[in-house]
């Protein structure tokens, strides 16, 4: 099987080529890479020359076969030009000093991490002596500068990316000449047979460490010596941080097509398919759309800001802060002035803070400006809203009436009334409350008025109204309205049976009392007297079913019989009475 061979001598981890003629062997040589510079930096992969220019930045592109020829190296650069009109030296210091006090073009290397949220892979709390693979996850020998590049051979991997581990191992057994087979396994290409290297390997080929869409992070890292094994030491910044840049992107698979094959070449369908990270998609900061508006409740207002994507969708991995600021109150030009202190995002890409020193009648211009944090800022750049032309509402008073029939279960009319000096409100809504916190309903203001319909249940009520605010007019709660609703009404019907024209002395008629209440089911006792033309009394006590209860008279007499009808009551209808009477004369 051929194998790709490639020497690695580490005297401060510089990668060495060499070409060894083994049998049926092609040698393949590693090139050196480069690292990226720190989050205000940004690094950037070209191809052709090191020119440190964004404008060459390739974003979309394949480890070692860079450009439509398949054949251009992939060289590991910087934006060394910043926000100056070209590249100069003096450029590319003020960009490395962004980086950290210690970075040079020459002490700049190379590692991957894979991407975090919040950049602490990317930018990690480190220790004196501290080495890359203890530090990263993954690294190579290259520097900013050094380039990787590729061949038209089978077993082409382009850069070998170890790890902690798999460094020391390789170097514990020697230091071994290492080749790739066509499959990215790696061998002792110098050893009898090309053994498989197995434990001492000395890492993955950047074309398959990782599978297709994992996001990872090239990470530009500060070393000035190398410990025993030759292996870099991170160097500790001012903040106890790696000094670091890195650039995100998201690996990509070769095609199954072959259309990324070295030219000329026709390679068996495992050349692509095992090569699961062999291109990259650069993740590109972009600014995010700020929105700014305004609220107000009762005269207290509230500026408000929202990030959100090309597509208006809240943006939730915005992190950072919002900075809002105004100019005079009243102008319309002028300088924007800070006002208060920066704002965190908060987790659904909002953020706010009050309105001081506006009153009614007034206005004043607002902007929001968007700051990413450290986290953020590989994604999202800085980012200004438009202008809230914010108004001072004018003051209202809002008064409250009630009307209707304060009785259950009757429907009672709210009436809320709002005014101002400022002119008449003609949107917001009014909500009745009663005793200040149960919510009776809340109806949109049409004119200055609003009402609603509702019952009230039985007992003492406190009715308010407030008005919740509308444009150019604050809010403001009227004064309360005290109301009692009584209990239903109870209408008692007595009905004798025979009638009263057919009963006859020494009879015992019955006697049928119905109870109504309107819109109410009836329940409760009937206490009925029944005094007889002697003046005898007799007392009857009987429980209401459906409203409704009958009873048997006792033996009537010639003359009047006086029958009192007491109701008791219930929790919805008042007790009440009624006087019956009627005459035997046959």
């Amino acid at each position: 099987m051929p194998i790709s061979l490639s020497v690695r001598h580490r005297a401060k981890l510089v990668a060495g080529t060499a070409a060894c003629a083994v049998a049926a062997t092609v040698l393949s040589l590693a090139s050196p890479a480069i690292a990226a510079t720190s989050t205000p930096v940004a690094p950037i992969i070209e191809t052709g020359s090191f020119t440190a220019d964004p404008a060459h930045a390739v974003t979309t592109g394949w480890w070692g076969h860079e450009g439509a020829g398949r054949n251009g190296t992939s060289i590991f650069s910087l934006d060394g030009k910043g926000s100056a009109p070209a590249t100069t030296s003096a450029t590319v210091a003020a960009q490395l000093a962004k980086i950290g006090p210690d970075a040079t073009i020459d002490d700049l290397h190379v590692a991957f991490v894979l991407t975090s949220a919040d950049g602490s892979t990317e930018s990690p709390t480190v220790t004196a002596g501290e080495t890359v693979g203890q530090a990263f996850q993954w690294f190579d020998a290259s520097t900013v500068g050094g380039s990787i590049a590729g061949n038209n051979q089978s077993n082409d991997y382009v850069d070998a990316l170890s790890t902690e581990t798999s460094y020391n191992a390789w170097f514990n057994a020697g230091q071994l000449t290492y080749g790739f087979d066509d499959n990215l396994v790696a061998h002792d290409a110098t050893q009898p047979g090309n053994p498989v290297s197995g434990a001492h390997a000395i890492g993955t080929s950047i074309l398959n460490t990782w599978a297709a869409g994992t996001k990872v992070s090239m990470v530009y890292y500060v070393s000035t010596s190398v410990n025993a094994n030759n292996e870099p030491i991170v160097t500790v910044g001012p903040d106890g941080h790696a000094e670091t840049a890195w650039m995100p992107f998201t690996t990509v698979a070769l095609p199954t097509d072959h259309t990324r094959d070295p030219v000329g070449t026709s390679f068996a369908a495992s050349y692509d398919t095992v090569r699961t990270s062999g291109g990259y998609v650069v993740t590109a900061a972009a600014p995010p759309t700020v929105h700014i508006s305004d609220t107000w409740s009762g005269g207290v207002g509230t500026v408000h800001a929202a990030l959100t994507n090309a597509s208006n969708v809240a943006l939730t991995n915005a992190t950072g802060t919002i900075q809002f600021s105004a100019r005079a109150v009243d102008a319309t030009g002028g300088t924007f002035t800070d006002v208060g202190s920066p704002v965190t995002v908060s987790a659904t890409g909002t953020a706010s803070m009050p309105i001081s020193g506006l009153t009614s009648g007034h206005f004043q211009e607002y902007q929001a400006t968007y700051t990413p944090d450290a986290a953020a800022s590989t994604t999202y750049t800085s980012a200004t809203s438009g202008i809230d032309q914010i108004f001072a509402p004018a003051a209202t008073t809002t008064a409250v009436a009630v009307s209707g029939t304060l009785r259950y279960p009757y429907k009672q009319t709210f009436s809320a009334t709002v005014t101002s000096g400022g002119g008449t409100p003609t949107d917001g809504n009014v909500t009745f409350l009663d005793h200040g916190t149960t919510v009776l309903g809340t109806v949109n203001v049409s004119s200055g008025h609003a009402s609603l319909s509702k019952a009230l249940g039985i007992g003492a009520h406190s009715i308010t109204a407030r008005y919740n605010g509308g444009t150019g007019f604050s809010g403001s709660t009227s004064a309360a309205k005290a109301v009692t609703v009584a209990k239903g009404a109870p209408v008692i019907t007595p009905s004798l049976s025979p009638a009263a024209s057919k009963v006859k002395h020494g009879t015992r008629p019955k006697l049928t009392v119905t109870v109504k209440a309107t819109g109410l089911s009836v329940t409760g006792t009937l206490t009925i007297v029944i005094v007889a033309p002697n003046h005898h009394k007799t007392t009857i006590k009987v429980k209401l079913t459906s409203g409704k209860a009958t009873i048997t008279l006792p033996k009537v007499l010639r003359g009047t019989t006086k029958v009192t009808i007491s109701y008791s009551g219930s929790s919805t209808v008042a007790a009440g009475s009624k006087a019956y009477s009627f005459k035997v004369t046959h």
